[in-house]
């Protein structure tokens, strides 16, 4: 861009995705005794026009707007919800192939043995294919 134009691009308007701002409520959608600002997170920046993205986490949307103060010194997410829960998730992975119906068939055919009685009555249950109706 520098070598086009002459000069170095301005990247003044760019921030910190995740910090803590506050979008302008104009006043003739609120009251004197109404925040002037509302408090959000900064998600991005606005896709047709000019201005920023920010979640709104207490009416659970997204607005966009030019009027907004961001405050990059703090990370929104802790701010608005403290501290941040991590959970510890495991991944398993199957081995098998779910659509081949013979290891169903096998497993089934263990289970139904009389090797072990069960205390429960389980009937075995068989899938039909219902006949259509004629009009």
């Amino acid at each position: 861009m520098e070598i086009w134009s002459g000069h170095k691009p301005s990247i003044r308007h760019c921030r910190t995705f995740g910090s803590l701002a506050y979008v302008y409520v104009p006043t003739v959608n609120r009251n004197k005794l109404q925040p002037k600002a509302k408090i959000g997170i900064l998600v991005g920046y606005a896709v047709n026009r000019r201005g920023y993205r920010v979640w709104l986490p207490k009416e659970r949307k997204v607005v966009e707007s030019i009027h907004v103060k961001i405050d990059e010194t703090k990370n929104g997410v802790k701010t608005l919800f403290g501290k941040v829960k991590h959970y510890d998730y495991a991944i398993y992975q199957l081995d098998q192939n779910l659509n081949n119906d013979s290891d169903c068939r096998a497993q089934d055919e263990k289970s139904s043995s009389p090797e072990k009685p069960s205390s429960l009555d389980i009937s075995t249950w068989i899938r039909l294919e219902k006949p259509r109706k004629k009009e």
